[in-house]
């Protein structure tokens, strides 16, 4: 029964069945008859979170409350949550004062265990992956750890101190490392992102010499290009006329007009190229090439 005003009536009838009725309201806010406390753990891993649940009855707002958490700190919550910060085996205790003065208190000797946990860190070399440099070494700096478990974001596992990982692509990759305390076994978790970055390494030479002879016969930008988008590339003549023209980057130019017409004289040329890498960073590069006999 919730505690509060309460209204108690008195009725009394005479051998004749007559009656009368007396209506008193009453204050009702005694003390708990016993103190039940349910803890949403009494075991945990620093830093640990318990929820104290308060279900002794009638108890409301208005009685005062007051809990010795163990570790040097109170409340007066009806249910506070708490959270223990060092390792220790804690004992509380709760006292209850209803509005008209009533007490319970109660003691729970060594009831909260909290044990020891381990910090969780690790530094990845080298910082600056690529497409051309995958392989990273991870190494452990976790205090008081003595077993680990590392995610690299989903593409593997490892479960030994300091691996090394070659990721399988390109893409950032939140690499999880989960470590455990050597005699408590309480974890505790670091995460970090690794970028393995999409380069795109192309360029154009300068020069080419187009006489079939399977030697340097097509003008076309060289290097790595995969995930390279939105290419273009034009060459243009000394009077400002295009005469080639692609969106195929392993498509070149054979030094005639589009590859099909006339043959273009020796001399220099213009070419500009633009395309958006596999981040979406836009490129241009425009340049000279010279058409060799």
């Amino acid at each position: 029964e919730k505690p509060g005003p309460k209204l108690v009536s008195l009725i009394v009838s005479d051998i004749n069945e007559c009656q009368d009725t007396l209506e008193v309201e009453i204050i009702y806010q005694p003390a708990p008859a016993v103190i039940v406390i349910e803890p949403s753990s009494f075991i945990g891993c620093n830093p640990s979170e318990i929820f104290l649940d308060n279900l002794s009855t009638p108890i409301d707002s208005t009685y005062d409350i007051l809990w010795d958490l163990g570790d040097g700190n109170f409340s007066n919550e009806i249910s506070p949550t708490h959270t223990y910060l060092e390792p220790g085996i804690y004992s509380i205790s709760l006292d209850i004062v209803s509005p008209i003065g009533c007490e319970v208190a109660r003691g729970f000797d060594s009831w909260i265990n909290i044990k020891a946990s381990p910090d969780a860190a690790f530094e990845c070399s080298p910082e600056n992956l690529n497409i051309y440099q995958k392989t990273a070494t991870f190494t452990d700096l976790s205090i008081d750890a003595g077993s680990w478990q590392w995610d690299f974001g989903g593409s593997g596992n490892a479960f030994i101190q300091n691996p090394v990982y070659t990721f399988p692509d390109t893409g950032i990759y939140k690499v999880l490392l989960t470590v455990f305390h050597p005699i408590t076994n309480c974890p505790d978790t670091i995460s970090k992102l690794v970028d393995v970055t999409p380069l795109v390494n192309f360029y154009f030479p300068n020069a080419f010499t187009p006489n079939n002879d399977s030697n340097n016969d097509l003008f076309l930008g060289n290097g790595y290009y995969e995930g390279l988008v939105d290419f273009r590339m034009s060459v243009w003549n000394r009077w400002g006329q295009m005469i080639f023209e692609t969106d195929n980057p392993r498509e070149g130019w054979n030094g005639q007009e589009f590859n099909t017409g006339k043959f273009s004289p020796q001399g220099v040329y213009v070419f500009k190229a633009q395309y958006s890498d596999p981040r979406g960073k836009s490129v241009n590069v425009d340049g000279n090439v010279t058409l060799l006999r």
